[in-house]
């Protein structure tokens, strides 16, 4: 078991979300691609490239968390499946709340929705729609998925990977089905202003506001443990969820969930991470994935790195764009020896 490992790739997926773990020392390869950016990203990345490398390892076992719907998230997977026939072959199982699926979780649930036309690949929505052609793709191709998942599931194990499921929740599973049904084009964002300005002690106490999004809000969240390695992984979800569960099952600020590494939610959004949240959890390191955002977001908030830096024991911040740290911390901030911080794309743990 000590001789297990992780390497955690942390592409540059611009105002996105991809990682590819590879949990390293077991009987056969295993991997985890969480997220795959936009499409318009992903298509032209060398993630694709590693993937090819480590797909094709012989025995391997690739899985696939399209954590929700956003294309910042799920483009990339849309374009693996639908432009990479040989490359997506080798996918093992896909996890991910197809639309059909979560209707199931609703108890007055309606007819399964009729079958969508999947339109061009370089039609690029941010809204139910894209999870639908996930969807309908993943089904014409005949790719396992699992489905159905939510805070309520049981740990469950895949080639001795551990996974327990902390987001979604049956109620945002219902409030995002019901925001599908209304409005399958709609766009969702959360506008966030700057807070660069203030000094992180001025942040530190802010009360926490909440992400409105329903489709961050459907963020499929966990905890992934491989031997004695235990990383937390929180895609857009919501801090509230998120630590309601983790109180659940037993973490506390006095009791706190240890882990090797945080995937902090939301790109660092302060609509997505609290304080209380961060007391229940210990880590060393925390990934904040993004180019700094698009359109009115600007991730991530300062607030939420000051709810890191002061809830943790010098904790060390891991950008994928080196350029964020200076617009956020000032160079006394940067040299108060409270934080560490660096720009990697590669974490092995």
């Amino acid at each position: 078991m000590n001789n297990k490992s992780i390497t955690i790739k942390f592409f540059k997926a611009l105002h996105g979300d991809c990682f590819l773990l590879i949990f390293n020392g077991g009987e056969h390869p295993v991997t985890f691609l969480i997220d795959g950016g936009l499409i318009e990203w992903f298509s032209t990345s060398d993630a694709l490239e590693v993937l090819k490398h480590e797909y094709n390892k012989p025995g391997a076992k690739n899985y696939v968390f399209a954590t929700h719907v956003c294309d910042d998230h799920i483009g990339g997977i849309k374009y693996l499946f639908q432009c990479e026939k040989e490359l997506s072959d080798l996918v093992t199982c896909v996890f991910f709340n197809t639309f059909t699926d979560l209707k199931n979780l609703i108890p007055d649930a309606d007819d399964d929705p009729p079958e969508i036309k999947i339109y061009d690949i370089k039609d690029f929505y941010t809204s139910s729609t894209s999870g639908r052609h996930l969807h309908q793709v993943l089904h014409q191709r005949g790719i396992k998925t699992y489905t159905g998942i939510t805070n309520e599931i049981c740990p469950i194990t895949i080639d001795d990977v551990t996974i327990t499921f902390l987001s979604p929740s049956k109620i945002n599973m219902e409030t995002f089905t019901k925001w599908a049904e209304a409005k399958p084009l709609a766009y969702t964002s959360t506008k966030v202003g700057k807070d660069y300005s203030h000094n992180l002690t001025d942040l530190k106490d802010l009360p926490g506001a909440t992400d409105p999004s329903p489709s961050n809000a459907s963020s499929i969240a966990m905890i992934i443990e491989w031997g004695e390695k235990k990383l937390l992984f929180l895609a857009d979800a919501r801090a509230a969820v998120v630590e309601k569960s983790l109180k659940k099952l037993g973490y506390s600020k006095d009791n706190k969930l240890n882990v090797n590494v945080v995937k902090v939610s939301h790109h660092g959004s302060r609509n997505n991470t609290s304080k209380t949240l961060m007391e229940c959890i210990k880590s060393d390191k925390f990934l904040i994935s993004t180019n700094g955002g698009s359109g009115q977001s600007v991730h991530p908030d300062k607030t939420t790195m000051a709810y890191i830096v002061y809830t943790q024991d010098k904790p060390e911040l891991i950008f994928n764009y080196e350029e964020r740290i200076p617009l956020i911390f000032t160079p006394e901030e940067l040299n108060s020896g409270l934080f560490d911080y660096c720009s990697e794309e590669e974490i092995i743990i």
